[in-house]
């Protein structure tokens, strides 16, 4: 978060731009296992809905999405 804080105290621009096959992962606080302790793999990390977050996002706001 620090650095598009910097970027926006300095009245620059950061621009990323995704490819649209391109998908974002997060990794989940609190994965399922199976019983023997293995951990089911499906439920390591979730995809970000990026179609949603940009539809909830005003005009010039931006956000920072750490350790995606």
């Amino acid at each position: 978060m620090r650095d598009l804080q910097a970027i926006h105290e300095l009245r620059a621009y950061y621009i990323s731009r995704l490819k649209l096959n391109t998908r974002i992962y997060v990794k989940k606080p609190e994965p399922e296992y199976f019983k023997n302790g293995t951990l089911k793999k499906h439920t390591e990390y979730t995809q970000l809905d990026m179609v949603q977050i940009m539809k909830e996002l005003e005009p010039g706001e931006t956000i920072e999405i750490p350790e995606a």
